[in-house]
């Protein structure tokens, strides 16, 4: 099985609440992939499908079993290990931008 990575991304969503000007705010998205390189390639098409915008990834870090992560990231991680072709999306955690 291929790791699992964390990716923290910063987006714009659309999403009910904000469907037209959309919702700046902060994502993790946890999946299965080779390498980092092939994790963001793998969460920017996802993203693009829901036609959401990255205007920058954060972090790209490889799941370390040895990490406590919180409850939610921990539940994602699970998924994952279950079904590798999951891309699994965490809370947006939205502001207000400038």
């Amino acid at each position: 099985m291929e790791p699992i990575w964390v990716v923290l991304l910063e987006v714009v969503a659309f999403i009910d609440s904000a469907p037209t000007k959309g919702k700046v705010g902060f994502i993790n998205a946890v999946l299965s992939a080779k390498d980092a390189a092939c994790a963001e390639s793998s969460v920017r098409k996802v993203l693009a499908g829901y036609e959401w915008q990255i205007l920058g990834v954060g972090d790209i870090s490889r799941v370390d079993p040895n990490n406590v992560y919180s409850e939610e990231i921990s539940e994602i991680i699970d998924d994952v290990l279950k079904n590798p072709q999951y891309v699994r999306l965490a809370t947006l955690h939205s502001y207000k931008p400038n």
